[in-house]
């Protein structure tokens, strides 16, 4: 493919699919290498990528209106401990060792972990 071909085939997935992230193309192309949406015989052409990346969307949408919110958030335990920022841990941890009782219990180990 030239590079006139490439800079257009760019916009036309730009135009085409604006909604596309950065790992979505990622993704995409590591699909179309393990042959996902077909052989592509070591030459790809922008109709070929269009028609991938058609199959692509298509599955992103199916995906999307299939999912529901407790298929993709975690429901944490009862007593579960919440994941907090490496900022909070470390102020805890500056807690502790100044002897923080309360700090001190949140760092231990949950029973059978």
């Amino acid at each position: 493919m030239s590079r006139e071909q490439l800079n257009e085939t760019v916009s036309l997935i730009l135009c085409a699919y604006p909604w596309l992230s950065a790992a979505d193309i990622c993704l995409f192309i590591a699909r179309v290498k393990i042959g996902t949406y077909g052989p592509f015989y070591g030459s790809i052409t922008p109709l070929k990528i269009m028609e991938f990346l058609r199959q692509y969307a298509k599955e992103c949408r199916k995906g999307k209106t299939t999912a529901t919110p407790s298929d993709t958030i975690p429901v944490p335990e009862p007593g579960e401990r919440k994941p907090v920022t490496y900022e909070v841990y470390q102020e805890t941890v500056r807690k502790a060792n100044a002897g923080d009782p309360d700090a001190i219990r949140e760092l231990e180990r949950p029973p059978g972990k």
